[in-house]
């Protein structure tokens, strides 16, 4: 009897070590291939330079062309200090897709800037077709319905939107990541 009771609180503490490397094992969620995001070091100059006509058609693209743009619309500017671009491209012959990058002035502000989006388009979209997360390093929202796509996320001081219409939205979607990621130096 009086071995359980050394026996015991000793499984119990070695049960709680070996949980606890498990949880500390699971992959955080961070820049990856399905939310790329270019080293924080990279200048915009360098990513948006590779982002051009041939890149674009390398991932089934055309690119109709691309502006610099100062805000996201309706009163929602980037913070002073950031430069950003809204391209507009199509995949196939029947989905068109919209996609901004930003370099923003700094991981901090692309945190603050990304999670406001995020919580504005929560407050718009049906809760139900999101999915969306918050990090300490990184944010992504993305919305799926008939027909239309939406994925933005942020971090390491780049912001990225991309919102697709048409049959192949989701793939058009999925495509653009694939783009970005190739351009991440």
């Amino acid at each position: 009897m009086r071995s359980w009771r050394l026996i015991l609180p000793a499984a119990l503490m070695i049960s709680l070590m070996l949980l606890g490397a498990i949880i500390y094992l699971i992959p955080q969620p961070g820049a990856s291939e399905e939310w790329p995001l270019p080293p924080e070091s990279l200048p915009f100059a360098d990513l948006t330079s590779r982002l051009n006509s041939t890149s674009f058609s390398n991932y089934g693209f055309f690119l109709l062309g691309y502006q610099p743009i100062f805000s996201l619309g309706s009163g929602f500017d980037f913070p002073v200090g950031s430069n950003a671009y809204l391209y507009s491209a199509g995949y196939g012959n029947d989905t068109y897709l919209l996609l901004v990058v930003a370099k923003l002035p700094s991981a901090q502000s692309s945190l603050q800037f990304g999670a406001r989006a995020v919580n504005q388009l929560r407050e718009e979209l049906p809760p139900e077709k999101i999915k969306y997360l918050f990090t300490d390093e990184m944010g992504f929202l993305s919305y799926s319905e008939e027909n239309q796509s939406l994925s933005l996320w942020y971090g390491r001081s780049w912001f990225f939107e991309a919102l697709a219409s048409g049959p192949r939205s989701e793939d058009s979607i999925n495509s653009v990541k694939k783009l970005i990621n190739s351009c991440r130096g």
